[in-house]
């Protein structure tokens, strides 16, 4: 499988199907004791950001999406970079997990900018491990409410 074919860009017809993906993440995530995603990507967030969402696509499956944008999402304080892709809502079906993540980290590079900004909670070793084995600098530190995360930055 090629990293060209495994991103598309998402539209507002696979919005129900990534709804589905997001409650089998989230709850996912629940069990594993992670509640910093309880109630953040509703319907209402999905048509909303559709513009900047893109699927991740296996064997004509969605298992992932992915959220990138040139402005920074609500809850950083600031705009970390001038000509940045800022990535957020990196989601993936716990049955893939693991199993694409280099092909999908290559996959967003090649269509960013050469400055990726990107954040994971402190909760979430396993996540913080992968974006520092990719190359990933710590920039700063997110707190507010219900979430503690750590920015990095990726230079392709």
């Amino acid at each position: 499988m090629s990293q060209k074919n495994i991103l598309k860009k998402a539209n507002k017809q696979d919005v129900k199907e990534l709804e589905k993906l997001l409650e089998v993440v989230v709850n996912d995530l629940n069990k594993k004791g992670f509640h910093y995603w309880d109630g953040v990507y509703d319907q209402e967030k999905l048509y909303q950001n559709i513009g900047n969402i893109y699927k991740i696509v296996v064997d004509n499956k969605i298992i992932g999406a992915v959220n990138l944008s040139d402005t920074a999402p609500l809850y950083y304080i600031k705009q970390y970079a001038k000509n940045a892709t800022y990535l957020s809502m990196l989601c993936i079906h716990p049955d893939y997990r693991n199993r694409y993540n280099s092909l999908i980290i290559k996959a967003i590079s090649s269509i960013s900018t050469p400055t990726i900004i990107l954040d994971c909670t402190i909760v979430n070793r396993k996540l913080n491990n992968l974006y520092i084995r990719i190359g990933a600098a710590k920039i700063d530190n997110v707190n507010i409410e219900n979430y503690n995360g750590i920015v990095y930055k990726i230079l392709n």
